[in-house]
């Protein structure tokens, strides 16, 4: 698998350094491509399973007995790591890239007079007002009684009672 990888990241630039492809060592041994994605073998150990690992768990992306599926979706992975680190580099706030960004849509918004301005949020009226003063009050409450009891039980446990 990782000598089919190797003119795919040989196109990489030389001074990304998103990509660290390596074999780890263990049971299960997987190709890491970065430090998200990675390739391991199905239990099966015919099939080859492309996972990425994200903030909601672990995704697969493909899953083949054919390496060269799995290494077109590692080569569409790679790309798509590739576009999002130069959207990142293009907006660069360091560089007052982000600075020069807000002016411009600034700009933007004072050339065009026959735009209205966004509509403020509507204050709501009475109801909304009285809704809120009870949804304090309840919360208050709420919060006195469970620190009540919080209270009655330490008293209890202590055998202060």
């Amino acid at each position: 698998m990782l000598d089919h990888l190797e003119p795919v990241l040989a196109q990489a630039p030389k001074d990304c350094d998103l990509f660290d492809v390596g074999v780890s060592r263990g049971d299960r041994p997987r190709l890491f491509i970065d430090h998200v994605g990675f390739v391991e073998m199905g239990r099966d150990r015919r099939t080859y399973r492309f996972l990425q690992d994200t903030r909601h768990g672990r995704i697969t992306i493909g899953e083949s007995e054919n390496v060269a599926t799995v290494v077109d979706a590692i080569t569409e992975y790679i790309a798509h790591r590739l576009i999002e680190r130069e959207k990142a580099l293009a907006f660069d706030f360091a560089g007052q890239g982000g600075v020069r960004a807000f002016a411009e849509e600034a700009a933007k918004k004072r050339i065009a007079p026959s735009a209205s301005p966004p509509a403020l949020p509507r204050r709501g009226g009475f109801g909304e007002t009285l809704y809120r003063a009870i949804l304090f009050l309840a919360q208050g409450a709420g919060a006195a009684a469970f620190f009540f009891l919080l209270w009655r039980l330490g008293v209890y446990l202590l055998g202060l009672d």
